[in-house]
């Protein structure tokens, strides 16, 4: 038995990104810890023609860093972690396919 398998791939791509993101996003406590601190996540999807981003926000804070008017700034989030999905035209077009999946599974290099 005897093989051979070559292959090429040249590709060209432009992508430029600035993100910014300002946002009032309702929370949920999911849990209090013994000492009361409490664990806090929040979640907040924008739709805009065909892209859909999905923003996922958790984070611990103190209870006194809650304000009079029951919100709290992300910077008062500890262990903080933001999640942002993205779906749509614009990011099916810059991922790749199942075919090339496949040859970078059988030969990484």
């Amino acid at each position: 038995m005897k093989g051979n398998f070559n292959r090429n791939f040249k590709g060209e791509g432009t992508l430029d990104r600035s993100d910014k993101f300002s946002a009032r996003i309702t929370a949920e406590v999911l849990d209090v810890k013994p000492n009361g601190t409490l664990v806090l996540q929040a979640r907040k999807r924008i739709k805009t023609d065909e892209e859909e981003q999905i923003f996922a926000l958790t984070g611990t804070c103190r209870a006194e860093d809650i304000t009079a008017d029951n919100t709290i700034l992300s910077t008062a989030l500890h262990d903080q972690e933001l999640a942002k999905n993205h779906k749509g035209t614009v990011r099916d077009g810059s991922r790749k396919g199942w075919g090339g999946k496949l040859l970078d599974a059988l030969s990484p290099f």
